[in-house]
This record gives structure tokens, sequence and C-alpha cells, in this order.
């Protein structure tokens, strides 16, 4: 009789015991732009918080998706998107240190008479992610598109 009561108190103290957890709602973070190709999530741009985050594919790997992302401020992204739009010569090359320890370096380039930038993320270990946008891709990320 004894071991019966001792299993149920047992039973109810790790019942009661497994029983804290707190289920709390989690917002999801406002999309301002994106580009999907072929249904699949390419390069976006999310805020949260005042926080902004640009995930992207890194297209160094061509067997698998690495998905990478950097974080900056929300009042920021007026001056990177103005950056990235700016008229700049073939070849022209402009950093941007990010507050996480990382930088991006930023590559001006024109090809087929398209204007286009490729965006090398160094993270503060040193590993370097990379992606490339056209003009018009820039403004649907950026939530700038016209349509």
């Amino acid at each position: 009789m004894k071991k019966i009561i001792t299993a149920l108190l047992f039973l109810a103290i790790v019942t009661n015991c497994l029983s804290q957890v707190k289920v709390s709602d989690t917002k999801v973070p406002e999309l301002i732009g994106e580009i999907r190709l072929m249904g699949k999530l390419n390069i976006s741009l999310t805020k949260d918080n005042g926080i902004c985050e640009l995930t992207y594919i890194d297209e160094k790997f061509t067997q698998i998706t690495n998905y990478k992302s950097f974080l900056f401020r929300e009042s920021d992204i007026e001056t990177i998107y103005n950056l990235l739009t700016s008229e700049q010569e073939k070849g022209t090359k402009k950093t941007i240190e990010l507050e996480d320890g990382g930088r991006l370096d930023i590559e001006f380039n024109k090809s087929m008479g398209s204007k286009y930038i490729t965006i090398y993320h160094i993270d503060k270990a040193g590993v370097i992610g990379m992606c490339r946008m056209n003009l018009k891709q820039i403004n649907k990320v950026f939530g700038k598109s016209t349509k």
C-alpha cells in the first residue's frame, strides 16, 4: 500500500512540475519585400522592433541552399537603399560596417547593358556570403516597386 501511495504522490509531483509550460504569442516580423525565383525564397527584407533583417541565399553554393542574413537598424534602411541604387561606375566598391562586427562589401557592375550589384557579406568570424541584385530586384526587396 505504501508503494502505491508513494508512486501516486511521485506521479502527481512529476505531473505538476512538467505542467509549468508558459505559452506566449510570437510576433511575426513585418515583410518589407522579397524575391522568389520559381516559388523559392531568394532574398527577403523584414523588420521587427526597429531592426531590419536581410536574408539571402548564398550564391557561392551551387549544390545546396544555404540561407544567410545580416541585421541593421530600421533608421538606416533609406541610407542603404540610396547607396545600392546610386549611379556608380562599373567596378566601384563601397563598404558598410555593421554593428555586429561584420561588414558589407558592395561592388557595382554592368553586364549586357544592365546594372547590378554584388553584395559580399563578411561576418565577424570572417565567413563570406554573396548575393546579386539588379535595380528592379533592389526596388522590390526594399518595397519601392511601383505596381
